[in-house]
């Protein structure tokens, strides 16, 4: 906010930064999911793509919203974008806490079963239901509603932090 308040060129050019990067990056995903082949399978794709049409109806709104000076509707629209555009992130943190529970129930993980699967539609689904979640507490009077709300998401972050790590240690540190 007070970016947006003292430097309004800044905010404005870097969030039309932003929307041009996640045009190309949804772009480029699509050219890779559908004329390269670069899929797992057609219900990864199937995810894939539904997460970047959703990027590429978010970007649109938030611009729309700019251009119509809805500050709030911009705001909500630019955060459901931003989410989104993370999709890939939240798959590679998502994907090893969910391996690490299925293999204590004995079960592997492979890109084509269930759970991979799962945890793909769930990389997207999921953040744009906890930012619903932050919306309505931001909005609530009930500060009771507004504290669960604010455990849950310490709750999340000590999940993310623990995926982050789990990410690191078993997809890039073997890399390096």
């Amino acid at each position: 906010p007070a970016l947006r308040r003292r430097w309004p060129a800044v905010h404005r050019w870097t969030g039309r930064g932003f929307l041009l990067a996640a045009l190309v990056a949804t772009l480029s995903g699509f050219y890779l999911t559908w004329v390269r082949g670069s899929q797992l399978n057609l219900a990864s794709a199937l995810s894939t793509s539904l997460n970047g049409l959703l990027i590429l109806v978010f970007c649109w709104l938030a611009w729309r919203s700019a251009r119509a000076r809805d500050i709030a509707g911009h705001r909500r629209h630019a955060l459901r974008a931003y989410l989104l555009v993370n999709g890939v992130w939240f798959l590679r943190i998502g994907i090893v806490p969910a391996g690490a529970v299925m293999n204590a129930l004995g079960h592997r993980v492979t890109y084509d079963g269930a759970v991979f699967l799962a945890v793909s539609y769930l990389s997207w689904i999921t953040p744009l239901a906890c930012l619903e979640l932050y919306l309505a507490a931001e909005r609530s009077p009930r500060a009771g509603f507004q504290r669960g709300v604010a455990v849950f998401f310490h709750l999340l972050a000590l999940l993310t932090a623990l995926g982050i790590a789990g990410a690191v240690m078993f997809m890039w540190w073997p890399a390096l």
